[in-house]
């Protein structure tokens, strides 16, 4: 009698871990949020994450592909926890209430659900140059996983359909126009991240400004603040550099 109580335990704790939903930051595949419907559109399952950070009162989610894909917005205080399993391809999601803010095309503590592409072990700052050179890819996601993962995505989205993520995530959008280089600088293009020190100057004294800061490979300069330098650290080379605004600037010292 004892051994098939243990039995009986070791199964149920087995169905229920078998079932548990496996989230991928703050949305998951196979999983549903039970009524608090606030509203509902017909959309594309990545759009669904999107459409409910930029309604009012949307908390939560859930996709299902009931006429032809609709997005469920819901309202009210959730968590993880109270996702149940659901049928396949469905999707559901939390929202957290931060705005993203953007530099340029690509932003820190955010994500992309779905569409991947590809990824690949690289670092944060590569992730957006990657998924530049990459065939068919037009956004991405880094994340931490596996020491650091570049989750290159296909297919069209835009800023709007980004979702607030786990801090230190990255993601960003990848315009089809290319980036015309001159030498070792270009227009409209940045450099992700490793930010050495900034200074208010001219765009043309950008380049010459870290030539002369020690440990400065790179730089990008934007109109912020009426005209920022961006000085930059790292082994970098223009593969790295993602198309963002008009009116940006960026380039490499050594490649």
């Amino acid at each position: 009698m004892c051994n098939s109580k243990i039995i009986s335990i070791v199964l149920l704790f087995w169905i229920a871990t078998s079932q548990a939903v496996k989230w991928n930051g703050n949305w998951a595949m196979d999983c549903d949020f039970p009524e608090h419907d606030l509203a509902n559109v017909t959309t594309k399952r990545p759009e669904c994450g999107g459409r409910c950070s930029s309604t009012p009162k949307c908390t939560h989610f859930s996709w299902s592909s009931y006429n032809g894909g609709t997005c469920w917005m819901k309202y009210g205080t959730v968590s993880k926890p109270d996702a149940v399993n659901s049928e396949k391809d469905m999707m559901c999601g939390i929202i957290i209430k931060k705005t993203i803010e953007w530099n340029g095309n690509w932003a820190f503590n955010c994500d992309f659900p779905e569409q991947d592409l590809a990824n690949v072990t690289i670092e944060s700052h590569e992730c957006g140059g990657r998924c530049y050179s990459t065939s068919e890819c037009t956004h991405f996601s880094w994340s931490s996983y596996n020491g650091g993962t570049c989750w290159m995505k296909y297919g069209t989205v835009s800023k709007s359909d980004a979702i607030s993520s786990e801090q230190g995530m990255v993601c960003g959008v990848v315009k089809e126009k290319g980036i015309d280089w001159v030498g070792s600088w270009a227009s409209n293009c940045d450099f992700l991240e490793h930010d050495l020190a900034n200074v208010k100057i001219k765009r043309h004294q950008c380049g010459g400004r870290c030539s002369s800061t020690p440990n400065c490979t790179h730089f990008s300069w934007s109109s912020d603040n009426g005209g920022t330098c961006w000085m930059k650290y790292g082994p970098v080379s223009k593969y790295d550099a993602i198309s963002v605004k008009k009116d940006m600037m960026c380039g490499v010292i050594y490649e």
